[in-house]
């Protein structure tokens, strides 16, 4: 695009008053009464992103209805964001603690993903199969339980060193994405659903109980 156009342009974070707008048309959708005050509250705490600011938003939606008449309002919405351990920043809980890890623990960094996720207790292996389950290929260092979760090529990419170079090889050198993407999602659900964990312990669990 830059050498046939000529332009040069950059995302960036969607600004308040454009998330109010984005808040008021998907409230008008989950048909739910929502104040100026109420959407700029969400909107200033959903880190530029409409994604954040609608799933605040569905989630106040609760509030307003059990603790409220229906309506977000700037209370409501307050009262929301402070039981969703949502701060003034936008930052819940383990935003926090993630960050904090990286300052106290780590000296700001440089650190891996893995590491920082071993180091809050969030499971690794966790993200990368909700992130399968979307549709959404991941690409990371082939280290851990990486492997366990990523068949390289198939329905994710992996990458021997952790190299800016590499990694942007990996990706031109990739298959057809969108099979990518498909085989993620169909091993997802197939392996790692409720139903299929379920059955595994269940399997496990008789094994136990077969051994003298």
């Amino acid at each position: 695009l830059r050498a046939r156009f000529g332009i040069t342009c950059h995302l960036d974070y969607y600004d308040v008053p454009t998330l109010e707008r984005i808040l008021h048309r998907s409230a008008a959708i989950l048909e739910i009464p929502i104040s100026e005050e109420g959407a700029h509250e969400i909107a200033r705490r959903s880190r530029g992103t409409p994604r954040i600011a609608n799933a605040l938003l569905r989630r106040i939606r609760d509030f307003a209805q059990i603790k409220g008449d229906g309506s977000v309002n700037v209370e409501i919405a307050r009262y929301g964001l402070t039981a969703l351990d949502v701060d003034e920043s936008g930052l819940d809980d383990m935003d926090i603690r993630i960050l904090t890890t990286i300052i106290h623990k780590f000296k700001g960094g440089p650190v891996g993903l893995t590491t920082i996720s071993t180091a809050v207790g969030e499971p690794y292996g966790r993200n990368i199969a909700e992130a399968m389950s979307m549709g959404v290929p991941t690409i990371c260092h082939a280290s851990g339980g990486a492997k366990d979760f990523i068949r390289d090529n198939v329905d994710g990419l992996l990458v021997e060193e952790t190299s800016a170079k590499l990694y942007t090889e990996k990706l031109r050198a990739c298959p057809d994405r969108a099979v990518l993407a498909q085989n993620a999602r169909h091993r997802a659900l197939t392996e790692w659903s409720e139903e299929a964990v379920l059955n595994k312990l269940e399997t496990a669990l008789y094994a136990l109980l077969e051994k003298p």
